[in-house]
């Protein structure tokens, strides 16, 4: 199941794998609704959604939501296919860029009164060890 380290979120897939692990970076974004009244967040790439009465709700939320689908397309085989579908590129332990500094992103959104966050999750890594392909 998912559990937090930090600002990555990880889960446990079902197999264990003996190689390093690989991490993705997804920007998750969210922007006030007007239609619905609420804060609307998710991944574009990944085309998971969630809202949330404010800002940090919703985009708790798309991170829990995200990590749910992520659990879901490990357990269906296709992690690999879906993540390259989506142009999501993972990358091994240690060799990850970190996500660009939150101050700054914060700065951004409020800017154009739209929030914009790196989410970094580890995902599981098929036996040859982690494809960025």
């Amino acid at each position: 199941m998912a559990r937090e380290e930090g600002n990555r979120r990880t889960f446990h897939p079902a197999r264990t794998h003996p190689t390093k692990p690989c991490f993705i970076h997804v920007d998750v974004h969210a922007k006030f609704d007007k239609e619905v009244s609420r804060w609307v967040a998710g991944s574009a790439k990944l085309n998971v959604w969630s809202s949330g009465k404010d800002p940090k709700e919703a985009l708790d939320r798309a991170g829990e939501a995200i990590l749910l689908f992520l659990n879901e397309i490990e357990r269906l085989g296709t992690v690999w296919e879906v993540l390259k579908e989506a142009g999501i590129r993972p990358q091994a332990a240690g060799t990850s860029p970190e996500p660009e500094p939150l101050l700054g992103r914060l700065r951004d959104a409020m800017k154009d009164e739209e929030y914009s966050f790196p989410l970094a999750f580890q995902i599981p890594t098929p036996d040859s060890g982690c494809h960025p392909d």
